[in-house]
């Protein structure tokens, strides 16, 4: 999962550049479905008319494409000016489905330290230790407890404070019984492997699982089974909004678009 800030690959006047060029595009189509539309055919043969048709339906297609390109340009051509309020995000693995799906554009909340909140149940973005970054950068995962809270595996299930917790957002697959730990700098290690004993999470961190935890053998789904509680300032950002399916289709459309033409 990689954090893609809409901040990020743009310099102002570039941003500005590609600002002013959507807009011209924007502007020539609007002209053109305007002209097909309201400016009726001298000679209404049937073959022109439906040529006239057509004009306006690809005008029409044309604008609305354009003045989504502006738009997303606008808000580029903000945040190179100014902190942006959000970023955009694109969901690349399976490790929160069902929640979130192959695909999905997601926008994220920038969370920081003494700033936003976030509780049980929230899915966060976060960085783990270097050894788990790989190439896939920040990580995505659903907070389970938080500081003070005590977390237990047992039979498959996760308790919190001696409370089941109902999964809601997962109807697929249990925990594994155990909490599988590793030693890494500045994450609390206190033992190799709980083997389902209860843990207390630490002041300022947080216990984050997967949704999916059955994604194959090979596959090993990364949360704090593995890396333990995360610390409050490794949260870059929570989830607030997944965009609708059509417009995720769309901005993965342009992203593909944007790094053929690098």
């Amino acid at each position: 999962m990689k954090v893609i800030s809409i901040k990020d690959n743009s310099e102002a006047w570039l941003a500005l550049f590609e600002l002013l060029k959507a807009a011209a595009m924007f502007a020539v189509c609007l002209l053109i479905f305007l002209f097909f539309a309201f400016i009726p055919s001298p000679n209404p043969d049937p073959g022109q008319e439906f040529i006239r048709i057509l004009c306006i339906v690809v005008g029409a297609v044309s604008v609305l494409v354009c003045a989504l390109a502006s738009a997303l340009h606008f808000m580029i051509f903000l945040s190179t000016l100014f902190e942006p309020p959000f970023v955009l995000d694109y969901v690349s693995g399976p490790s929160m489905a069902p929640s979130l799906r192959e695909g999905d554009w997601l926008v994220i909340k920038p969370v920081s330290v003494g700033q936003g909140k976030v509780g049980m149940g929230d899915i966060v973005c976060f960085f783990p230790p270097i050894r788990y970054l790989g190439q896939s950068g920040y990580l995505m995962r659903r907070v389970i407890a938080e500081s003070g809270d005590t977390v237990q595996i047992r039979d498959g299930r996760v308790f919190v404070n001696g409370d089941l917790v109902e999964e809601e957002w997962n109807l697929r697959a249990p925990y594994l019984g155990s909490l599988i730990t590793e030693q890494d700098i500045g994450w609390p290690r206190e033992k190799k492997d709980y083997l389902g004993e209860p843990i207390v999470v630490p002041e300022y961190h947080y216990f984050v699982l997967a949704d999916n935890r059955e994604c194959g053998e090979e596959q090993v789904i990364l949360d704090s089974r593995i890396f333990g509680c995360v610390p409050r300032q490794n949260v870059v950002g929570r989830l607030v909004r997944i965009l609708p399916q059509w417009l995720s289709r769309l901005l993965s459309s342009a992203a593909r678009w944007a790094a053929s033409r690098k």
